[in-house]
């Protein structure tokens, strides 16, 4: 069985002075047109706010970009689905999370300017990221067909310049009053702050391990502290999902209790192999190769994703 979930995530650099700094990744940064992709953007929240305000206002049919070096903005990009956002709690503090879901409709580089945003009166800038979007490849198989075109002769005019006059009075009168009344809907307009849209536990539990996955600690020497933190997100959904308090138990413990909640044998296997394969790592200093952690971090979406779906059926 395999579950498939797109999620491009980011980490955020922590504070430089006073300042807070976001950033932001895509799932891809070469699609081609048409192809769907995400883009993602996390900022840090400081551990001393208690109660935290944000303000963000997503777009909702186009992203804003510029296409290669033209000046004006482009609306190639088009948001498929609604902005998605939530505040999670990982290892090194809070994060705010943004998802787009988006869309490429013309080729060419894109600059996708970013936006800006507020975290208690505070106003962040998130940075710009860049986007290539490539023509389909033809298909030598599919035959193309010319384009038959008809012409019909158009009558000669008969207005004369009165005619023409009167008219571009008339279009010149209904602009004024329509430019009038736009201007005074605008001043009276309001920004509106679109309602953050929680992700579920399952989502939220997904979305932390591809943002693991996307630090490729192992490639820094940093392959216990990628297990380390791969535990936690595990025993946090299931802590969540079982109702107990798993975070600060041994492997052992976790499966006793999980056997008291009749979870299944398959799932008890999962688990017990994952949590051993981290144990595996922090404690005994094991090595494992590139595919290794690609193919745990599968197995524990996997587990994350059936769980979701018992809990649904049952529910």
């Amino acid at each position: 069985m395999k579950y498939i979930l797109i999620f491009a995530v980011c980490l955020a650099s922590y504070f430089s002075s006073n300042a807070q700094q976001g950033r932001a990744a895509l799932s891809q940064s070469d699609v081609k047109i048409g192809e769907a992709f995400t883009l993602t953007y996390a900022v840090p929240i400081p551990p001393t706010s208690k109660k935290n305000t944000i303000q963000f206002i997503p777009e909702k049919k186009f992203i804003p970009s510029i296409k290669d070096k033209s000046s004006g903005s482009d609306e190639s990009i088009e948001v498929r689905s609604g902005f998605k956002d939530t505040i999670m709690e990982l290892e090194d503090g809070k994060y705010w999370l943004g998802v787009y879901d988006l869309v490429c409709w013309d080729s060419g580089q894109f600059v996708i300017e970013g936006p800006t945003f507020q975290l208690n009166g505070n106003r962040i800038s998130l940075p710009e990221v860049k986007l290539m979007c490539n023509l389909i490849p033809h298909q030598s198989n599919l035959d193309l067909y010319d384009i038959k075109e008809t012409f019909v002769s158009l009558p000669e005019s008969t207005m004369n310049w009165k005619d023409y006059l009167f008219i571009l009075v008339v279009v010149f009168i209904i602009l004024l009053i329509v430019g009038v009344i736009w201007q005074r809907k605008r001043r009276r307009k309001q920004p509106t702050i679109e309602p953050v849209v929680p992700l579920t536990k399952d989502q939220e539990a997904l979305l932390a391990i591809e943002l693991l996955m996307q630090k490729e600690g192992w490639k820094h020497d940093k392959l216990k502290e990628h297990y380390v933190e791969l535990s936690l997100i595990l025993k946090t959904y299931l802590s969540h999902y079982f109702s107990l308090e798993l975070l600060e138990r041994t492997t052992s413990e976790c499966l006793i209790l999980l056997k008291q909640k009749k979870a299944t044998s398959e799932h008890l296997a999962f688990i017990k192999f994952l949590l051993q394969q981290a144990d595996m790592v922090k404690f005994a200093q094991s090595s494992i190769i590139e595919e290794g952690v690609v193919h745990t971090a599968e197995l524990s979406k996997q587990l994350i994703t059936e769980l979701s779906h018992q809990a649904t059926l049952n529910g």
